[in-house]
């Protein structure tokens, strides 16, 4: 990977988290939501202002009050496990929100004609979410807005490095597909997507067959996927939902994966591990490695037990670079690769997205060119 320290990362492997977009220039802030986080998606979703998403809005504020009781505080991980949990209790059964009655005549603006999966509804207030703070009340061209830091990224990547993303918007998509050469979103992904238009869509640099590529491997999925039978389907304008609801394939973030957990998304997992097992250094950005997702945790913990064993003993880590404002989030990502680490292993931690692009892609002058004039980025929180 290419970048400004004095001494080489080699094959680098870096790890995006919420943090990571919330802390990109794209985040709008002010009048409108900040891209969720797991602690504070209740707050954010409150603050859209586009209409076409607040029926959904009360739906599942309504039943978190009727669940939870006025007073009730939850994560989007606590809220989504209630769920699961509750499916269980009813033997796998979807649980719906709204009027169960039957009415005659026409309903006010307000009411939907049929009540709703909750999974569903839920997923139209996520991309409302993600749409509005990122791009404002409207979408349109993602590819006309990208995130100077994700940018930087994207042009820094040497052939086998490689991103694992716990998110589900497109923000690394983007930057990937507009500065990478080494993009290819039929391979890039770690499965073979379904193949059609919305493929060149997103490869945007024209048919790349170079044998070394730049991969994105996202663990839960992405509103750019689409279920269609046995494969998964990319799709344009991602956050745009138009005249009706988006269906897009996401893994829930829940204790238990297994029913969500298709033959692509396996082998994504897969090349993620292989590639966390080969990287001589890691990046963290904004991943704060929840108790709730525990197949993650597992992930990073078996890094260090795949690598350490007798027959395939590696080189410690070269450098280990945490970019989280809280010390003890950075902390744990020091515990967890811990049986990777050496004496000889450079532990960089940085607040924000803003001061680590500044401090690894100093001579980048198509980087130093974006950041001119100069504005208030935020800061991941």
């Amino acid at each position: 990977m290419k970048n400004s320290l004095p001494h080489g990362l080699g094959r680098t492997c870096i790890v995006l988290g919420a943090g990571a977009t919330r802390g990109s220039s794209l985040a709008k802030g002010g009048a409108f939501p900040l891209p969720p986080l797991d602690s504070d998606f209740f707050t954010q979703i409150q603050r859209i202002k586009n209409r076409k998403y607040h029926i959904y809005i009360s739906r599942l504020l309504k039943y978190c009050f009727l669940e939870f009781g006025p007073s009730w505080e939850l994560s989007m991980e606590g809220f989504f496990n209630h769920l699961w949990y509750s499916k269980t209790f009813l033997g796998r059964r979807k649980i719906w929100i709204g009027d169960r009655r039957k009415r005659s005549g026409p309903l006010p603006e307000t009411r939907s004609r049929k009540y709703k999966y909750v999974d569903d509804v839920f997923r139209q207030v996520f991309l409302g979410v993600l749409e509005e703070s990122l791009f404002g009340e409207h979408s349109g061209n993602v590819f006309d807005q990208s995130c100077i830091y994700h940018n930087a990224l994207a042009r820094s990547l040497d052939p086998d490095d490689s991103i694992i993303s716990f998110n589900y918007d497109c923000v690394a998509d983007v930057s990937l597909a507009n500065y990478c050469q080494r993009w290819n979103p039929q391979k890039s992904y770690g499965f073979q997507p379904y193949e059609d238009e919305n493929v060149d869509y997103w490869r945007r640099r024209g048919t790349r067959n170079l044998s070394s590529l730049v991969k994105l491997y996202k663990l839960h999925g992405s509103v750019n996927w689409q279920q269609k039978g046995q494969s998964i389907r990319l799709t344009q304008k991602p956050y745009t939902r138009m005249n009706s609801d988006r269906d897009f394939f996401i893994v829930p973030p829940v204790l238990s994966k297994e029913l969500w957990m298709s033959d692509e998304l396996e082998s994504v997992w897969g090349h993620a591990a292989s590639s966390l097992d080969n990287a001589a250094s890691i990046i963290i950005i904004g991943y704060s490695l929840p108790e709730a997702d525990a197949l993650a945790t597992e992930l990073f913990r078996t890094r260090s037990r795949r690598v350490n064993r007798q027959d395939i003993k590696k080189p410690s880590l070269r450098y280990l670079i945490s970019v989280d404002p809280i010390k003890a989030i950075r902390k744990k990502h020091r515990d967890i690769f811990r049986s990777s680490l050496s004496q000889q292993t450079r532990i960089l931690s940085f607040d924000t997205l803003e001061e680590f692009s500044k401090y690894l892609f100093s001579k980048d002058q198509q980087f130093l060119n974006d950041l001119d004039p100069p504005t208030n980025y935020l800061k991941i929180t």
